[in-house]
């Protein structure tokens, strides 16, 4: 990297219009302006799409090797392996840049992973034993996907663990969005 010259960083997230991606947005906003780097950031919902059209208009391509000193690649909705193949593709050009992947299992990868089990067991220890909670509602994500499987997973082992009954009615289904939610 040229002497003087600004590190430049592109964070990667599917939409910027989802409450998740938004503060992801803002916290490395924020971090960028306090360590002097410039942050680019690139939004694409299309890497789950099989329309070619839609795919030929990804913001991704705006991304080009050698623009970025490092990228970040927020895209925990993947789910499809053939998905998963295309962002394989995509990053191969970038096979000279540091890439960190957030929220992704594969070990292969340089990545950030969310501890989920953990939080949501703490939460619950919480609710039961500071606030004596016993129907404790739960609003499950998209099943298939790992940060939500996990989240479910700790949530039925919490129950257990109090000794408190799985009751269905209490779990919705939602899909990260704040209007499953708020429906759920």
């Amino acid at each position: 990297m040229e002497s003087g010259r600004k590190i430049t960083i592109g964070l990667c997230v599917n939409s910027f219009y989802n409450e998740y991606a938004a503060r992801v947005w803002s916290g490395a906003v924020k971090a960028a302006e306090e360590l002097g780097i410039s942050l680019i950031g690139f939004a694409d919902n299309s890497i789950d799409n099989f329309d070619p059209t839609v795919r030929e208009k990804r913001l991704f391509e705006l991304a080009a090797p050698g623009s970025l000193d490092g990228m970040i690649i927020v895209l925990p909705s993947i789910t499809t392996q053939a998905s998963k193949d295309r962002l394989a593709l995509f990053l191969e050009e970038f096979s000279s840049t540091p890439v960190v992947h957030v929220g992704v299992e594969d070990e292969s990868l340089n990545r950030i992973v969310s501890d989920n089990r953990k939080g949501i067991r703490e939460l619950m220890d919480h609710l039961v034993e500071c606030h004596r909670r016993t129907r404790i509602a739960f609003i499950r994500g998209p099943e298939g996907v790992s940060d939500a499987d996990e989240r479910y997973e700790a949530y039925l082992f919490s129950l257990e663990a109090h000794g408190i009954p799985f009751r269905p009615s209490l779990v919705q289904s939602g899909n990260f969005r704040r209007d499953s939610g708020t429906a759920a």
